[in-house]
């Protein structure tokens, strides 16, 4: 056991963990209903359950090969991803959903250093155009796109 692959043996138990914590709240907070007509806790048990297999065979799958050594982690990215994701979620409520696209996409960029000014403005452009096309004409979401909470 010990020349095996330990990372994704824990990893993979702790995904099957987490799925199967997801699966039973939703059993037993939510009205699972029936095929035909699901209730509101059908879908957050069925995507646990499918973690919580996925969690199984990742764990058979370390268990089976034999350890390689584990990669260097990347600080870079993910700091800059993280980063961008509660900048995000904060400046959503505050400035507004083109501003907050804009910093989002600004911050994440910083994880990859081959990335140019032109094509991270391309990028910024063409997500903001989609955020509003998908949700504000498509879905009729009432999310304001500039606001000054100032």
């Amino acid at each position: 056991m010990l020349n095996r692959d330990i990372v994704d043996i824990i990893t993979g138990m702790a995904l099957a963990a987490f799925g199967l914590i997801i699966a039973a709240y939703a059993t037993t907070h939510y009205n699972l209903g029936s095929l035909q007509r699901m209730g509101p806790g059908m879908v957050p048990m069925g995507i646990g359950s499918i973690i919580a297999l996925l969690g199984i065979m990742l764990s058979i799958g370390g268990a089976s090969r034999p350890h390689f050594p584990m990669p260097s982690i990347e600080w870079r990215p993910l700091a800059a991803i993280l980063s961008g994701i509660l900048v995000f979620s904060l400046a959503v409520p505050r400035v507004g959903l083109v501003p907050a696209i804009f910093l989002l996409t600004l911050i994440t960029s910083l994880a990859d250093k081959q990335l140019r000014i032109k094509t991270v403005l391309a990028l910024i452009a063409f997500l903001i155009l989609v955020a509003i096309l998908i949700f504000r004409l498509a879905l009729g979401m009432n999310i304001p796109i500039f606001r000054w909470a100032f």
